[in-house]
């Protein structure tokens, strides 16, 4: 493994880690329990990939020959993964900065993973790398979809809904 690839890994670390504490956070902030379970599916598919990144990390550190076995990492969940319907009214403004904020970090995570399946010159690198892109892009659009919903619930919470 290179040092740009020993930097990345832990790059990739740090970066799930802090969004399993952002989730968490929102998750503790929530004041209904359905949305507060919500924010932690969030957080714990953070904390997978944490967990994929470390194991990554420790077979290749200690030894390259490792076969990592990408069959054990599920491809990106589809659409339905979050329940989103479970954001309550009374959190939709929680909801509308938690999502906010999150797809901008979605996004710099997707394109963190495209970027670092470029410079990778490991393969186990590269494929992990792919799959966290794919999943991140998809929970992007999730969340923009969402957001979308739940600001069109602000203005009009507000009055000024076109109608």
């Amino acid at each position: 493994m290179t040092q740009n690839e020993l930097s990345l890994l832990k790059k990739a670390i740090l970066n799930e880690v802090e969004g399993y504490e952002f989730y968490k956070l929102a998750a503790q902030g929530s004041s209904n329990q359905e949305t507060a379970d919500t924010f932690m599916l969030l957080a714990r598919e953070e904390e997978k990939h944490v967990e994929w990144l470390k194991r990554l990390l420790a077979e290749l550190s200690e030894d390259e020959s490792v076969a990592f076995e990408m069959a054990t990492i599920d491809m990106p969940p589809s659409p339905e993964i979050f329940r989103w319907d479970k954001i309550q009214e009374e959190d939709a403004h929680r909801a509308l900065t938690v999502f906010s904020i999150g797809l901008q970090m979605e996004k710099a995570s997707a394109e963190f993973y495209e970027a670092g399946a470029k410079q990778a010159d490991n393969e186990k690198v590269v494929q992990l790398f792919n799959i966290l892109a794919k999943w991140e892009w998809a929970h992007y659009t999730q969340f923009m979809e969402e957001y979308e919903v739940l600001m069109d619930m602000f203005w009009n919470e507000q009055g000024y809904a076109p109608f």
